[in-house]
């Protein structure tokens, strides 16, 4: 593969990425928003603390508290890294690095495709493939996980590739057994579901030993090593902060009946006894829900619906190779797990960012799947090869471009009301204004909607309306010293009269309404 080559498409993705970050001045919605104000509170000093509560899972004491219970901290890592570097806290310092990973992807998938097939022209097509992202465009450069995480992933596939390859006599097997545990300490510290990709490594070690079976140890503990390298002190970390290596709110995702249970307070409620309680056609209907809309995110985002078939033709036709039988197995095994396991928080885009990790597999396989399509009418209809490939390659590339293009100024807010990027930052940064007017002091705590977007648009400690009712929401007031309800169209259902009329209740004042929200104070 040509250096030229690569560098060409990581320019080409820099320079993409750059094109839509300019439409994008703030992260844009919770997840992106949350990585961010970790980045800002590494940043400035405050350490794995944050100022905010946007869920009650692991009965949090007060605020500010300790950071990153539910979300990994690598992306805030990365954000920081840019604020560090830039010595600014904005957003344009805190999606640097992110912008850089961006260019980096194309480059990324053009080698693996190259690893994988040995042919430019299939590599060359792979790595346009990911220059033109589709659904995944606009969210590659904010701080979120998934230019990293479908970083992590090549490279994972790439040393799968490289450990396979002369297995028996391989010298530096050692060290390309530890890089692979590292990289998937590195995608479990992006994403909580990366844990998957250590049961990966430990699988792949296991079905591919070196020189002798006594070698299938040695490795399962150089896996171990390199992942506790990166796993180890954030390990440690949660053990003092949370009692659990892993943290506790994981547990409790378990026994959700509904997507609304995770902002459930107390949170003690989740139980086995009260999940089963739900009833097994409950039980069994929400995980055939979740599954098909995970496969129906599968065939429209990570195939771009044209793509799927000649991803799967190329899966087929690559079915023998090691790495795209380990891509396969991920794939089905995240699909499980975001569908069964954790069934709301799968399809309401858990699984949209776990796919990321094999999203560069899948591209590679477009290139090798077109030309088994194109054989295919060689044979059946008589097609000439060349002139076929000369007529399908750019229509694919050109369907891919106006797909993504679509995509993205839809996401951007083009030619729509209501729905731009920054909307919602905005419309916070209108309303904590509106706060000011009506003599709400900055240290004034609010229960809202989104508490880590409230506090990226207003820098003011926020907590999350609780799925429950008036009195729960003056209890997690009570107890969080919040002074004000900022109740906002989208809100817990219990909640619908107070939004739809509102007025004063019993320990509750009503302020006024602004734009679509209105506004409480909690009376003593």
């Amino acid at each position: 593969m040509r250096r030229r080559d690569l560098l060409f498409l990581f320019l080409a993705g820099l320079l993409l990425s750059l094109v839509v970050s300019s439409f994008q001045s703030s992260p844009g919605y919770m997840d992106a928003e949350y990585y961010f104000s970790g980045g800002m509170q590494l940043a400035t000093g405050r350490g794995f603390s944050e100022p905010f509560l946007w869920n009650y899972l692991d009965d949090p004491q007060s605020i500010p508290r300790a950071s990153h219970a539910y979300w990994l901290p690598l992306a805030s890592l990365l954000a920081a890294a840019g604020m560090v570097v830039t010595g600014s806290s904005s957003f344009w310092a805190g999606r640097i690095f992110f912008l850089f990973l961006a260019g980096l992807l194309p480059a990324a998938t053009t080698w693996l495709a190259w690893e994988l097939l040995q042919k430019r022209s299939q590599a060359l097509f792979a790595g346009w493939l990911a220059l033109l992202p589709g659904f995944y465009l606009p969210y590659l450069a904010t701080t979120d996980t998934f230019s990293l995480y479908a970083l992590l992933g090549a490279a994972w596939f790439m040393m799968t590739g490289r450990i396979a390859r002369n297995q028996s006599t391989d010298r530096l097997r050692w060290a390309k057994v530890i890089a692979m545990g590292i990289i998937a300490g590195l995608m479990h510290l992006a994403r909580a579901d990366g844990i998957l990709w250590l049961g990966m490594s430990c699988l792949f070690v296991l079905m591919n030993p070196g020189s002798e079976n006594k070698s299938r140890l040695r490795d399962w503990l150089l896996v171990g090593i390199g992942y506790l390298l990166i796993m180890g002190p954030w390990m440690v970390r949660n053990l003092v902060e949370f009692g659990s290596p892993l943290g506790t709110a994981a547990t409790r995702m378990l026994w959700l009946v509904d997507y609304d249970d995770l902002f459930i307070y107390p949170a003690s409620q989740l139980t086995p006894q009260r999940w089963i309680a739900q009833g097994i056609g409950s039980i069994v209907q929400t995980r055939i829900t979740a599954l098909g809309a995970n496969l129906q995110s599968s065939l429209a985002v990570q195939g771009s619906i044209f793509l799927a078939p000649l991803m799967i033709l190329g899966v087929w036709r690559l079915r023998e190779d090691v790495r795209v039988r380990y891509g396969v197995l991920s794939w089905a095994l995240l699909l499980g797990l975001m569908s069964f396991v954790f069934p709301f928080a799968g399809a309401r885009g858990g699984f949209f960012h776990g796919g990321a990790a094999v999203q560069p597999l899948f591209w590679a396989m477009v290139p090798e799947g077109l030309d088994g399509f194109i054989a295919w009418g060689a044979r059946r209809r008589g097609w000439d090869e060349r002139q076929a490939g000369i007529f399908f390659r750019p229509a694919i590339l050109l369907l891919t471009m106006t797909l993504t293009l679509y995509l993205s100024a839809t996401r951007l807010g083009f030619g729509s009301q209501g729905a731009g990027w920054d909307n919602s930052h905005e419309r916070y940064v209108r309303i904590d204004e509106q706060l000011a007017r009506l003599g709400v002091q900055p240290g004034d705590r609010v229960l809202v909607n989104n508490p880590p977007g409230y506090f990226v648009a207003a820098r003011r400690e926020a907590m999350a309306i609780p799925d429950a009712g008036l009195e729960e929401l003056k209890s997690v007031a009570a107890r969080y010293q919040a002074r004000y309800v900022l109740l906002e169209a989208n809100h817990p259902r219990d909640f619908n009269e107070l939004y739809h009329f509102p007025g004063d209740r019993p320990g509750l004042r009503y302020l006024t309404s602004y734009e679509d929200t209105r506004i409480f104070r909690i009376e003593p």
